[in-house]
């Protein structure tokens, strides 16, 4: 069984939600969207229950797999195509996760997130979206078992001050939840 999930989010703790996923769900049958695969990722769909990885929305590109408000990719095809954003720990390939697409996606870096303290700290190399603006948005494909998962969601940005999640399944909107700092 595949379901959808749509997860659009710039926020600033921990949150929590509850989503449920039916034993019938599938994909609409005009998705035109593929679920990732990648050097790193070969396995296609991600699972549920599982650990769900932003950065592996699907392929179809802008409109498809996620709308992005401009197309450059602030993140691997701008920020870190800088040297001293290229560190010793990652790859060329952590470096230039999907830089050619809109999301904004990055990597965990020595020098900028972990010289602080952290509520949670992000593993080595850890990739995410970033620079996120209202009503954008990326789908994810995943294969899930029929149950009810509690979604914890790990984000930040001190300049975002409110933030929001939708979750759709299949294309129904499950609700909507606020958090304020």
């Amino acid at each position: 069984m595949k379901s959808k999930s749509t997860v659009s989010f710039a926020l600033i703790a921990i949150a929590s939600m509850t989503l449920v996923i039916s034993s019938n769900a599938a994909l609409p049958s005009d998705y035109k969207g593929k679920p990732f695969q990648g050097a790193l990722h070969t396995s296609g769909p991600q699972h549920v229950p599982g650990r769900v990885e932003c950065a592996y929305y699907d392929l179809g590109g802008e409109g498809v797999a996620y709308h992005d408000t401009d197309t450059t990719n602030h993140g691997s095809g701008e920020l870190n195509l800088k040297p001293e954003h290229q560190r010793p720990h990652a790859s060329p390939y952590i470096w230039g996760f999907r830089a050619n697409e809109g999301v904004d996606i990055s990597y965990t870096k020595d020098f900028a997130d972990f010289n602080h303290t952290n509520f949670v700290t992000p593993v080595t190399n850890q990739l995410y979206i970033g620079w996120t603006d209202d009503g954008e948005w990326s789908n994810y494909t995943v294969n899930a078992k029929a149950g009810t998962y509690r979604v914890i969601a790990l984000y930040g940005n001190a300049a975002n001050t409110r933030a929001a999640t939708d979750a759709d399944h299949d294309g129904h909107r499950r609700g909507e939840s606020n958090w304020w700092r």
